[in-house]
């Protein structure tokens, strides 16, 4: 018997246990809650709209959980930033111009956001010294984007020349090395050679994989077509893209017909003089062709099969956007980002 009533005393200390862990559990995520509550209750004088939810556990949750699009869609009749509560807290919702906001405030970071899910430092095993994602954002806008007007006639002349070699990916090698080391340097032909085949492995493998794929993609387009009236839709990802993925500009020829025009409109007979190449190749130039401009957002809107991005606001302080809607560092924000333009 003593064996016995040794082991119930086992499994009921185990059982009391569990229940400890349950309850810290539960305390803690009610607080945690409660808190969101309070945040969101603080900043009701931003005039702020909030989707009503009924369950302060999930709130919003499993609703957006079985179709994010057709939620934020449905919620767009709140306007263009509101707030919803998902994954136990309070989410701001921002969409339309407010973007640009968000997009040009140094206190947002899409980094914070995804690690918030996804600690991808730990899975890479990239320590934060090694890599730090501020100071890569920083380097770009102040000696890169600041910069594109210099660089669009070099990008157009390494363009033109790897036109003419056998391979097409040595004329962006140029690009880049006469961007970030110098027009010098990328005279360079042995450091541009040595550079070139680090990517080699990686480049024998597409080629591989493209050669592999094309007769099934070709395969798959005759029976979309209705050409092969044996052919069975299959259910995998790559069909999915096949039906989804824009076609390339090269295949709408009224699409092409429309650019052709607005480039003559725009430029005139200046296309075929070689002395205003520079000019017709720079950002003020290119910047007159609202019709490309269009296509180019289009087409990155229609590729975008993300419905929305995580933003957090990495500062100290609130972040108040034009509308008077107040961003604490505590309340994660969402991009809609199939409705950015």
């Amino acid at each position: 018997m003593g064996i016995i009533e040794n082991i119930i005393l086992k499994l009921n200390n185990q059982q009391h246990n569990r229940m400890e862990v349950i309850t810290t559990a539960v305390v803690i995520f009610s607080a945690y809650t409660l808190y969101q509550q309070w945040i969101s209750k603080k900043n009701e004088n931003d005039n702020c709209p909030i989707v009503p939810y009924h369950n302060f556990f999930y709130g919003s949750t499993l609703e957006y959980l079985e179709n994010e699009q057709a939620c934020l869609e449905k919620w767009s009749k709140f306007g263009p930033v509101y707030r919803v509560y998902l994954f136990g807290r309070l989410n701001t919702v921002i969409s339309g111009t407010y973007v640009q906001e968000i997009g040009k405030s140094d206190n947002f970071t899409r980094v914070e956001g995804t690690y918030r899910e996804f600690y991808l430092r730990q899975w890479t095993g990239i320590s934060n010294k090694e890599f730090c994602m501020s100071q890569v954002r920083e380097a770009t806008n102040i000696y890169l984007a600041l910069k594109l007007n210099s660089y669009a006639s070099r990008i157009t002349k390494y363009s033109d020349t790897g036109l003419n070699e056998a391979l097409e990916d040595m004329a962006v090698v140029k690009v880049a090395a006469s961007i970030f080391a110098g027009v010098v340097l990328c005279k360079d032909e042995k450091l541009i050679e040595s550079f070139k085949c680090f990517g080699s492995a990686i480049a024998v493998a597409r080629i591989q994989l493209a050669n592999s794929m094309k007769p099934e993609i070709d395969s798959r387009l005759r029976g979309m077509s209705g050409e092969d009236l044996n052919w069975t839709r299959p259910t995998d990802i790559l069909q999915d893209l096949i039906e989804n993925y824009p076609q390339p500009v090269e295949k709408q020829p009224k699409l092409i017909d429309e650019l052709i025009n607005e480039q003559n409109e725009v430029f005139g007979d200046l296309v075929f003089e070689d002395d205003i190449k520079n000019y017709l190749t720079s950002v003020e130039s290119i910047r007159k062709l609202v019709e490309l401009d269009s296509v180019c957002r289009e087409s990155f809107r229609a590729n975008n099969d993300i419905t929305a991005s995580d933003r957090t606001n990495s500062g100290s302080d609130n972040v108040i956007l034009s509308n008077g809607v107040i961003i604490p560092p505590v309340i994660p924000s969402l991009y809609y980002t199939l409705n950015l333009h």
